[in-house]
């Protein structure tokens, strides 16, 4: 099990080669039905620079700063972590594959199921472990969307249209418990046929335990 959590901008001209990376990697995934669970985060330091990213988030930004004062580096773009162990720059696809090949070849150490309900605005996820969750861990939950595409008309990528892969629409963060339920909001625009939950286990040192993808139905 990998999970490979990617960086981004659309303000950043060293980002559209991570975004190329992160939608192979996903397309493989899917194709091959491997356990390697990719998130694309957009964060908004960038947004200053002429450009406003869409898809970035102020608490995507803080998200990427925990780890940097956990692993001990710098807060940059493109940057792939991978199981919340190692951070590294996140175009250079042979060491992001190298990582992710590591990650693989661990043991799972959390294993949790999903199912998921459907309303017009929400979705009703429902959890539950195989076995007792770990203490203190922590279990994240985020929509992502497929198949995404911007025009960027100002700023560093200026004249490019940027493709994405599971941009994280919605993330939410619980305490790990046996099991329970939880809503997430799913914004209006978001096209459900190109959607999923990615759910994944977290300890305290914020090293990735378990994670699990469930397709998100239509309405």
């Amino acid at each position: 099990m990998a999970v490979v959590e990617l960086f981004t901008s659309e303000g950043c001209s060293s980002c559209p080669p991570a975004d190329r990376l992160l939608r192979s990697l996903v397309e493989t995934a899917r194709a091959d039905d491997r356990p390697v669970y990719a998130l694309s985060f957009h964060v908004d330091y960038w947004n200053r620079l002429g450009w406003k990213d869409p898809y970035s988030k102020s608490a995507f930004s803080r998200y990427q700063q925990r780890y940097s004062r956990r692993l001990g580096v710098d807060t940059y773009t493109p940057q792939i972590v991978v199981n919340g162990q190692q951070a590294m720059i996140g175009s250079r696809a042979g060491q992001v594959r190298s990582a992710i090949e590591g990650a693989l070849d661990e043991p799972t150490r959390a294993t949790v199921d999903l199912t998921i309900k459907t309303t017009e605005e929400d979705l009703v996820v429902a959890y539950q472990f195989a076995d007792v969750p770990p203490e203190n861990a922590t279990l994240r939950l985020a929509v992502v969307e497929r198949g995404l595409s911007q025009r960027v008309t100002r700023g560093e990528n200026a004249g490019r249209t940027l493709h994405h892969a599971n941009v994280v629409r919605t993330f939410k963060t619980i305490r790990a418990r046996d099991g329970g339920t939880l809503s997430l909001p799913v914004p209006d625009e978001v096209d459900r046929s190109q959607a999923s939950v990615i759910c994944y286990v977290q300890t305290p040192s914020m090293d990735v335990i378990g994670a699990t993808r469930v397709e998100v139905p239509e309405t």
